[in-house]
């Protein structure tokens, strides 16, 4: 929860000119942090092989997605209704666990999700702002959350890599992929240079504060994600939206 307010309020309230950079900055503030207990000896992070390679290459690109398409929804949109569109995530966990023959929910699991959907349709229909590519941001970051969710949990499960490890290579990679996009985009580093708030304590702290919580709600979910399903982890994501709708 408090992860998408500092978000909304870094992008939207402070204009930053680049959600890619803010995705940058928590990609490499958890690749930092995992290497610090690493060296503290509280993880243990497998070397580099090329079975890692493999193993999380997909996932970066998922990640990537699900990160980048979240940070856009977040700009373009009111929370409130954020918050209600990524109810959809849960029945895109849902049908991808089934296809996939993971698990398969029961008729109350069906009923309770067709009544969040239901929900959150009625709302957007009531959305007087309606903005389509935020809305089309928020539907992609949807199924980018659920593809994630389960590739993350078929890995773990296949035990070819560990949590630490996933997360520590999946943020490396993601920053290197960041950064080669950023150093591609038009004008985009030189509106993050020039932007005029970086001279405000303020902003700092904020920003600081973003990309520090990012890199815990990377783990929160990988945890999750290790002892339950992947639905149960989207299903425990969307419950903060009852606060974020009163709050946002």
């Amino acid at each position: 929860l408090l992860v998408i307010f500092i978000n909304k309020i870094v992008l939207s309230s402070h204009d930053f000119p680049s959600f890619n950079f803010l995705g940058f900055a928590q990609f490499l503030t958890t690749a930092l942090v995992m290497w610090l207990l690493k060296i503290c000896g509280i993880v243990k992070i497998e070397s580099l092989s090329s079975s890692t390679i493999g193993a999380v290459l997909p996932l970066t690109a998922l990640f990537l997605m699900n990160v980048l398409s979240g940070l856009g929804g977040t700009q373009r949109v009111s929370l409130p209704m954020f918050t209600v569109l990524r109810r959809f995530s849960i029945l895109m966990t849902m049908l991808m666990e089934q296809r996939l023959g993971m698990s398969r929910s029961s008729r109350a699991v069906q009923f309770s999700v067709a009544l969040m959907l239901g929900g959150a349709i009625i709302a957007a229909l009531s959305d007087l702002s309606f903005d389509v590519p935020g809305y089309a941001m928020i539907l992609a970051n949807d199924f980018f959350t659920a593809a994630y969710g389960i590739t993350v949990k078929r890995i773990i499960s296949g035990k070819s890599v560990s949590k630490t490890g996933l997360l520590f290579y999946n943020s490396v990679f993601s920053s290197v992929v960041m950064i080669l996009v950023l150093l591609g985009s038009n004008g985009e580093v030189k509106k993050i240079a020039e932007f005029p708030q970086w001279r405000e304590n303020w902003f700092i702290a904020l920003f600081v504060l973003a990309s520090s919580m990012g890199s815990v709600l990377n783990y929160s979910i990988f945890l999750c994600t290790s002892v339950n399903s992947a639905l149960t982890t989207t299903v425990v994501g969307c419950l903060k939206n009852v606060l974020t709708t009163y709050i946002g």
